[in-house]
């Protein structure tokens, strides 16, 4: 019987964190974006001088895309900042695209236009992913700080389904647009796509102006909010005659929950007993290029980080491979009865509380509060 996409993606991705191969990376083309978001960690401003100046140019990122794909890269996620930015961003698209690459673009889809999105029918991605932050244009701006961009970005998803691109759509979840869920869903749907969602909102990476940690829910806020976008099935419930439902999603390979499902036991040991500290599969068969060229385990980690532009991809490779096996374990968390159900990881450790071992308070109160509301249900 054939293997489904999906199966055969997660027997690649077994196969290459069995032997280190780097097969799945996502580069950051830029961190400049024409909108704010406020819960962003990357959103330069579009015309910022420096920024331009300290991104890689379309030769540099087509080098790396030849290195990566010559050490064992098949995907590739490009995203920002947002894409469409850069001036040069179909140099660098046509040219990874041809090197047989399977790419996915993560866009705000506020500046395409009709010639864009014929040009990527004629080579297109294995989808656009799109994020959907408001159902109507105050909440839009609100989030954006462009309302104007609603109608143009609903248009475009349109737009890219009617040419035959394949959408992926989800919403990020944050207090300006939290009592939207419904309407967001609805209005996805209309598109005739179905919606995921971002629930995490990780401290600020980069100094954007912006203010993730403020426009993020409360624990209890984001587990009610949890309850209203996957409520408990009934015996007659639509979804149970196919209607595909809506899941939680970072929208990569990376750390997809079908990913994680299937390898977290293979993952939780080396080959040696020595127990790991990643839960996926950053830094064993996925990474992450910055938009000023430096390689991360992924995109939160940035204090393990090698220099590809200076030794060579594969080179830094197998230097991030060494130090993510370093990375401490934290006791604290894998023996607290909740470490199954909580999103606790070593990036996510690192950038609530500012170490590898400390439990993050917010994702502790997270995993309670999830836990109180499923026992109501």
């Amino acid at each position: 019987m054939a293997l489904s996409y999906a199966d055969f993606s997660l027997d690649i991705m077994a196969n290459s964190i069995a032997k280190h191969i780097p097969v799945a990376g996502l580069f950051e083309l830029t961190a400049r974006c024409n909108f704010r978001c406020k819960m962003c960690y990357i959103c330069g401003m579009e015309d910022h001088s420096t920024l331009i100046k300290s991104e890689l140019t379309a030769d540099q990122w087509i080098e790396l895309g030849r290195q990566a794909r010559d050490a064992g890269m098949l995907f590739l996620t490009l995203t920002g900042g947002e894409i469409f930015i850069r001036k040069d961003f179909w140099q660098i698209y046509e040219a990874l695209t041809q090197m047989g690459l399977i790419i996915t673009l993560f866009t705000n889809a506020s500046l395409l236009t009709d010639e864009m999105i014929e040009r990527l029918a004629e080579l297109p991605p294995l989808k656009v992913s799109v994020s959907i932050y408001g159902s109507n244009p105050t909440t839009y701006g609100n989030v954006t700080g462009h309302p104007e961009a609603y109608q143009k970005v609903i248009d475009n998803i349109r737009k890219l389904t009617d040419a035959g691109i394949k959408v992926h759509l989800k919403t990020t979840v944050l207090k300006y647009n939290s009592d939207e869920y419904d309407q967001i869903l609805e209005l996805a749907q209309s598109t005739g796509h179905n919606l995921d969602i971002v629930n995490y909102i990780s401290p600020r990476r980069e100094g954007t102006g912006s203010d993730p940690l403020a426009n993020r829910l409360s624990p209890q806020e984001l587990a009610n909010y949890e309850l209203r976008a996957f409520p408990p099935l009934k015996p007659d419930d639509s979804r149970n005659t196919g209607i595909k439902t809506p899941r939680v999603t970072t929208d990569d390979i990376m750390t997809s929950e079908h990913l994680q499902k299937n390898l977290w036991a293979a993952l939780a040991n080396k080959p040696t007993g020595k127990k790991y500290a990643f839960r996926c599969a950053a830094g064993r068969g996925t990474f992450w290029i910055s938009w000023e060229g430096k390689l991360f385990p992924c995109g939160l980690l940035c204090d393990i980080v090698s220099e590809p532009l200076k030794i060579g991809f594969e080179e830094s490779w197998h230097d991030i491979i060494k130090k993510c096996e370093d990375v401490p374990i934290s006791s604290e968390c894998e023996n607290c009865a909740s470490y199954a159900n909580c999103m606790t990881c070593p990036a996510r450790r690192k950038v609530e509380t500012g170490e590898y071992t400390s439990p993050p308070a917010y994702l502790c109160e997270l995993v309670k509060a999830e836990a109180d509301v499923l026992a109501s249900r």
